[in-house]
């Protein structure tokens, strides 16, 4: 017996936008449908409203369904910014990427270095196009830095 195909794929995850009272610390987690065909940013979801516990006492957070399909991922940043030891408020996060209802890239972002961590260095397009998209600076990129003998 054949297993049927599913054409649409959810995600649960709880997005989120805040920050500290003294606006020294942030925390942002969004996330974006990706078309893997054509590259293109489907659309990018913010949080509205606010339901589960924050991060940080100011801001909105919500636990969102996110529904994508066969030929799209779903790319989910999660980006922090911290102070200390920090002078210069670098930030510095994490990006996952799903396809077909599973974890498929893993990458990390520091000092405006992205970086893969884990996965198929073949959806790091998706992330680059989001990055792009959400006007994220990237000074250098390695998307095969996890892969032996292909990063640097």
């Amino acid at each position: 017996m054949m297993k049927k195909s599913r054409s649409e794929h959810s995600l649960k995850v709880i997005l989120e936008k805040s920050r500290s009272k003294s606006g020294k610390h942030a925390f942002v987690r969004l996330a974006a449908r990706v078309n893997l065909d054509t590259n293109e940013v489907i659309e990018v979801i913010q949080p509205t409203g606010s339901s589960p516990p924050k991060t940080y006492s100011e801001g909105i957070s919500k636990e969102v369904n996110l529904k994508y399909g066969n030929k799209e991922a779903l790319v989910i940043v999660s980006m922090v910014k911290v102070p200390h030891p920090n002078p210069k408020r670098r930030v510095k996060g994490t990006v996952e990427v799903y396809s077909n209802g599973e974890l498929v890239y893993k990458a990390k972002y520091v000092k405006g270095i992205l970086r893969g961590s884990a996965g198929d260095p073949k959806y790091f397009p998706a992330v680059k196009v989001v990055f792009e998209k959400l006007q994220i600076p990237v000074k250098r990129e390695n998307p095969n830095a996890h892969v032996p003998g292909r990063g640097n």
